[in-house]
């Protein structure tokens, strides 16, 4: 059953005759378990563009150091040499190596062009029983030269584990994209696991980025699967903008409306820092499913599993949020409005608040009365559920203050602070972008010290990002911030 609490900011003093604004913060909360797991016909989208190659730019540890470094430091008194030791080209054969049967050995030294270098040559190499010596320390430390895996890889890592997690009546299709599309296979029971991840694992990086061609024959595809009692769900994971083929964010967000109000949905997931954000967030608002930034590698399991969670969980579907009242109010949240003025709230989740803030202006209206009108879809039924809100009114000395309504307040007016700073950035206005950020923190006047202090570190890692000129990061770190901050989602 569908839970609506309401929480006021603070009450009328009955005695007071001028009135100001009033803030009421309502959370919706579906209570209860799920009778039965929705069964599941989902396609995974793969982006094997060739930028996927490359590593995300902050998923190594701090303390790593490559080989060539590591070798640089140790091979001072030896540069004949002509190239330093790098696993898979230049390491020397060590017989009784740990590694002797991986791709990190290689019997053969290469000069910095990676030409092997014959017998001869390497014979009058001085002092290579000292290399093969420095050679071996550092194969049997291999902690200190794990090479990062790649965005593919770690896309692939994911998939794998998600494929992995999900039930024999499942259905699972699997798409891989550059400048064209391919169906490596449609519909196939979760049961054959096996083969699945084989279909994963032989995925390798291509050319451009076709997103929305991509996207389009994904759609399709489980349009061609659906079976009545699965919920179908396209996850498209991109570290890319789409170069090739269908470019305008309108015509693609459009198609993602259609395909939604026939129970088709999707989730996004952006990859790295050079993906389109705008386009990948829209689609996914638009496609009536989640969006997530990826940062880095340990990202992607708890994303994929917080999405697996969040299928396996859904309560309503459809949920649209109607106000009726005389007075003047906002939608603080900012949510995106049906052409019959009614809010779109998204799915609600099992036991997963969602929440929304209303400003709300009495002015001289007698009738400080709200009616609010859920409405929703549940097991395949339309449902509406009608609360009236009043502002509670007291006496002077029953005032009160509710100390989670202001931090909301607080959030959501950090939210549009932020949204001034990238409009900023965007113009190329760095000191305005800079100004807005610093002055963002004020918007927390009055706050709790914990959510003070989250949002101090939030926008000092914003700032920073500013000032290093890491201006894709930041713009990137604050919208999927502000998105997580309106559709009361974890950071």
């Amino acid at each position: 059953m569908l839970n609506i609490e309401q929480m006021w900011r603070n009450p009328i003093i009955k005695s007071k005759k001028s009135m100001k604004e009033f803030y009421v913060l309502c959370k919706l909360n579906m209570k209860g378990k799920k009778a039965k797991r929705s069964k599941i016909n989902v396609v995974f989208i793969i982006d094997r563009s060739g930028s996927m190659r490359t590593n995300l730019s902050n998923n190594r540890n701090p303390d790593y150091k490559t080989l060539q470094q590591i070798w640089d430091q140790k091979n001072k008194q030896n540069p004949s040499i002509p190239n330093p030791l790098i696993p898979g080209t230049g390491t020397p054969f060590i017989p009784d190596s740990p590694y002797k049967n991986t791709s990190i050995r290689s019997p053969f030294w290469t000069d910095q062009n990676g030409m092997l270098i014959n017998n001869q040559q390497l014979n009058n190499v001085n002092n290579i029983t000292q290399l093969q010596d420095i050679a071996k320390e550092l194969l049997e430390t291999p902690t200190h030269y794990e090479k990062p895996l790649s965005k593919l890889d770690l896309v692939k890592k994911a998939t794998i584990k998600a494929i992995g997690q999900l039930q024999d009546d499942d259905l699972v299709s699997i798409i891989t994209f550059d400048d064209k599309v391919d169906v490596l296979c449609s519909g196939i029971s979760a049961k054959n696991k096996e083969e699945l991840i084989k279909k994963v694992e032989g995925i390798t990086t291509g050319g451009m980025t076709d997103l929305f061609s991509a996207w389009w024959k994904g759609a399709y595809t489980l349009t061609e699967n659906m079976k009545e009692g699965y919920l179908n769900r396209v996850l498209l994971l991109t570290d890319g903008q789409t170069n090739a083929g269908e470019m305008r964010t309108d015509v693609i967000t459009n198609k993602l409306a259609e395909l939604a109000a026939v129970e088709v949905s999707t989730s996004t997931f952006g990859v790295g820092s050079d993906y389109n954000e705008d386009l990948l967030q829209k689609m996914a608002e638009k496609g009536e499913g989640n969006y997530y930034y990826i940062k880095n590698d340990e990202d992607f399991e708890e994303l994929f599993k917080e999405e697996f969670i969040n299928i396996n969980n859904i309560a309503t579907k459809k949920t649209l949020l109607s106000i009726n009242t005389k007075m003047d109010y906002e939608i603080v949240n900012d949510f995106e409005k049906t052409d019959e003025h009614k809010y779109k709230l998204g799915n609600l989740i099992f036991n997963k608040e969602k929440e929304f803030l209303i400003k709300v202006i009495p002015g001289k209206i007698k009738n400080k009365k709200i009616e609010l009108e859920i409405s929703y879809l549940f097991n395949g039924e339309e449902v509406k559920y009608k609360l009236d809100l009043n502002i509670p009114q007291v006496e002077k000395e029953d005032y009160f203050e509710n100390q989670e309504v202001i931090d909301k307040i607080a959030e959501l007016a950090i939210v549009k602070e932020k949204e001034k700073a990238i409009k900023a950035l965007d113009r190329g206005d760095i000191n305005l972008a800079r100004a807005t950020l610093n002055g963002a923190i004020a918007m927390a006047e009055g706050s709790s010290a914990q959510f003070y202090n989250n949002n101090l570190n939030s926008i000092t890692s914003l700032s920073n990002d500013l000032e290093s000129g890491n201006y894709t990061v930041l713009r990137k770190t604050a919208l999927y911030e502000n998105y997580n901050s309106r559709n009361t989602k974890e950071k």
